[in-house]
């Protein structure tokens, strides 16, 4: 017998909140994922075999205003979303590509470059503790 795909049309949905203000992330649309990639695909600058991206940091608030609703069931703006620090657009981005599925080029090596940012980060928040504490 041949297997069976069975899916649930209802996204994924995180509730979140910032500066007490309630909002949902939801998983990515198709109508969304396809903006989303062809604004990659725009940024692409392809060099003979070499290919970079450019302005790569405008992805991260575009494709958490494609997947942030506000409370009454609105999409935040992009404009909003590039005033709030970094750190937590960072977060948002890194949760919309979790629930959404869109980290499919997980190789050897980008998990080991993922794995040395990490570590980057415990230890800069290991130092900030041991300050605090001094």
């Amino acid at each position: 017998m041949a297997e069976v795909l069975s899916f649930d049309l209802e996204p994924v949905i995180l509730a979140v909140e910032i500066s007490g203000q309630k909002y949902t992330l939801r998983e990515i649309t198709g109508v969304g994922h396809i903006r989303y990639f062809n604004s990659l695909d725009a940024r692409t600058v392809r060099d003979g075999d070499q290919a970079r991206i450019a302005n790569v940091a405008e992805l991260e608030p575009l494709l958490v205003s494609l997947c942030l609703y506000d409370s009454q069931g609105n999409l935040v703006p992009e404009a909003t979303i590039r005033g709030w620090p970094a750190r937590i657009q960072r977060e948002l981005y890194l949760r919309v590509k979790e629930i959404s599925h869109m980290d499919e080029t997980s190789n050897l090596e980008s998990l080991k470059e993922r794995r040395v940012e990490i570590d980057r980060q415990i230890a800069r928040l290991e130092e900030g503790q041991t300050t605090k504490n001094s």
